[in-house]
Parts: C-alpha cells; sequence; structure tokens
C-alpha cells in the first residue's frame, strides 16, 4: 500500500471508532449541525443519550442544520442515558468549558486527541467516545468523573462559551 493509501486507511479507521455523544442535547438543531460538522471531516458516529425532543432525527430544526447531512444524522443513534451511550467504548474523553475540582485530569482538546489516536493505534478494536454536555449545563460532575479525560477547548477565560456543534467540530 503507498503511503498516502495508507495514512488514508489509518484515518479512516480513527473516524470510525472515534463516537461523538451529545448528552441531553436540548435544541434539535444543534444535533443536526453536530451531524453536518461531523460529515464534513468524515466521521461517521453519532450518538445522543436523553436528547431532550423523542423525535430528534426527524425535528425540522434538525434536518435543516444537517444540511446535507442527513446521512449521518439518519444513523445517529439514540441512548436512554449517557451511561447506555458509552457502555460498549473503551476510553472515554469528556468535554467541558469548566475545570472541575476532582475527576479525570484536565487536558487541552488537542492533547486529549493526540491521547485517544494513541489508544485506537494501540489497539485496533478499541473505540474512543468524546462526550459532550447540554448546552444549557455542560457534563455535571458525577458525568465528567466517568471519563477517563476531561478536556477543554482553550478560549478566552472571561467568556469561553461555544455552540455545540463548534465544539463538536473542534475536537473532531
Amino acid at each position: 500500500m503507498a503511503q498516502p493509501q495508507l495514512h488514508q486507511a489509518l484515518d479512516r479507521a480513527f473516524t470510525e471508532r472515534s463516537i461523538f455523544v451529545l448528552n441531553q442535547t436540548s435544541h434539535p438543531g444543534n444535533i443536526g449541525a453536530s451531524a453536518r460538522s461531523l460529515a464534513v471531516l468524515d466521521f461517521t458516529r453519532l450518538r445522543c443519550a436523553a436528547a431532550r425532543h423523542p423525535d430528534w432525527q426527524h425535528h425540522p430544526d434538525a434536518l435543516a442544520r444537517a444540511s446535507g447531512a442527513l446521512g449521518l444524522l439518519d444513523q445517529a443513534t439514540g441512548y436512554v442515558d449517557l451511561d447506555a451511550a458509552i457502555a460498549d467504548c473503551h476510553w472515554v474523553i469528556m468535554l467541558s468549558a469548566d475545570v472541575r475540582d476532582f475527576g479525570p485530569d484536565l487536558v487541552d482538546v488537542s492533547s486529549a486527541c493526540v491521547w485517544a489516536a494513541e489508544r485506537l493505534r494501540q489497539d485496533v478494536n478499541a473505540r474512543v467516545a468524546f462526550v459532550f454536555g447540554s448546552e444549557r449545563h455542560g457534563l455535571s460532575r458525577e458525568e465528567a468523573a466517568r471519563g477517563h479525560l476531561l478536556a477543554s477547548i482553550p478560549g478566552h477565560p472571561a467568556y469561553h462559551s461555544l455552540n455545540l456543534s463548534q465544539a463538536v467540530m473542534i475536537t473532531a
């Protein structure tokens, strides 16, 4: 296999084994926009845990903001809660703008992605979940503690709030 083809095969293996989990998403449009972000970067696995709207995949806002990524939105899987959504994942990275007093190690998102890639490279059967909290409240302390790492997207200390789909895109 030529070097560029080998690189593409490795990248594809990583994108297929990286799972993006949206926990308690309140706005279906953010799910659609996240699907669009993931599709642009060739990620294929989106899960929603305890989404506020039970029909999020068919909600007009989700469909509109998916903007052509309807296949990924349609293939996304819903789960009753966060534990169910990450149950088959070997490694879990929680994303949060808030620094926690306790819990998993806090790293920047770039370091978390390098960490994830190393784990995927070491075990060809491993799956890594990237978990994002609700738009209004982020992740609770208990939810953040379920991860192996807590990652943060660096930003201005006085205002570091991103739209959910923007955080998904940066992480992807």
